[in-house]
């Protein structure tokens, strides 16, 4: 892993230098303004969960809630001085991070933020139920996902 993260700096820095905008993480200053505009970035996404809960467009609030997350995840890395354009790359370092328990998150957290995770599920269930539901929306969250009901109290 620390491999990985360590490439991924190198590449985004020499894309800097050639004037591209780099896909990956670069080392930046701390800057806690940035930091606070995450979190709330984070607050509105969590709001946006409560309305479309309330008019019962469940199939929107997991997207909401992935990047209420996720811009957490940005906060986090702004308040350390690194700069992501990488969902895969952040949740990694974030990885990396817990880990060396220099974060005191869990691994849950993590978790959620991961989009390259294979999803563990019966081929059936993934060709028919699942694709099924990311592309015409379920009126009802599966059961599963009952974690975003208990953390959407604001």
């Amino acid at each position: 892993m620390k491999d990985i993260l360590k490439d991924c700096f190198k590449l985004a820095l020499k894309e800097e230098q050639r004037g591209i905008k780099h896909k990956g993480l670069l080392i930046t200053k701390p800057n806690i303004e940035e930091a606070k505009g995450y979190l709330e970035r984070a607050q509105e996404s969590l709001k946006f969960c409560e309305i479309y809960k309330k008019v019962e467009a469940d199939y929107k609030i997991p997207e909401e809630w992935f990047y209420s997350l996720y811009y957490c995840a940005l906060a986090i890395l702004a308040k350390f001085g690194v700069e992501s354009r990488s969902q895969k790359y952040t949740a990694l370092l974030l990885e990396y991070l817990q880990e060396k328990k220099t974060i005191g998150y869990d691994k849950e957290f993590v978790n959620r933020i991961k989009v390259y995770q294979k999803i563990d599920a019966p081929p059936r269930l993934l060709s028919r139920g699942l694709k099924r539901c990311s592309i015409f929306g379920c009126k009802k969250i599966p059961q599963e996902w009952n974690f975003l009901h208990r953390n959407l109290s604001l």
